[in-house]
């Protein structure tokens, strides 16, 4: 009879080799066009939509990845509109609804939990560099704020 360690053991080779799967990379060959939001759109999902256009993730997409994004945000758009039909039923919001544009997000954002199972880290950027401020900035700064307190 095997032991608890052992089938420890073996999921931990599996893993190990799993793990050390070569990565594929592709390249582009052209530069990617991101489509504008769908001004007709929810204001959540054009905000969502603006959010995914200044993610890290957004310089990985590809033209379909792009397409495929917006449709599902027109898809959420339609939800949160209640203008959504699922299996048949009348417009509305509902939960099989709601877990379908869900699980259509979920093909486009790689949400926090996601990000740490696949061990996918986003970097902060860099802090901007420091500038040297003449008095003239002092002045013009001060200026500013004492115009804006006796207002």
């Amino acid at each position: 009879m095997r032991s608890h360690d052992d089938y420890s053991r073996e999921r931990d080779q599996v893993r190990a080799e799993r793990n050390a799967a070569p990565v594929i990379v592709l390249r582009a060959e052209t530069q990617v066009l991101i489509p504008a939001a769908d001004p007709e759109w929810h204001q959540t999902a054009r905000e969502m939509w603006s959010a995914l256009m200044d993610s890290p993730q957004a310089g990985i997409m590809t033209g379909v990845d792009w397409a495929y994004a917006k449709f599902c945000f027109g898809e959420l758009s339609a939800y949160l509109n209640g203008e959504y039909a699922s299996r048949g039923r009348t417009k509305g919001k509902s939960a099989v609804a709601l877990d379908t544009v869900d699980r259509l997000l979920r093909g486009v954002i790689i949400p926090p939990a996601d990000r740490l199972r696949l061990r996918v880290a986003i970097e902060p950027p860099p802090p901007p560099a420091p500038r040297e401020l003449t008095l003239d900035d002092l002045d013009t700064a001060i200026a500013e704020a004492e115009d804006g307190a006796n207002r």
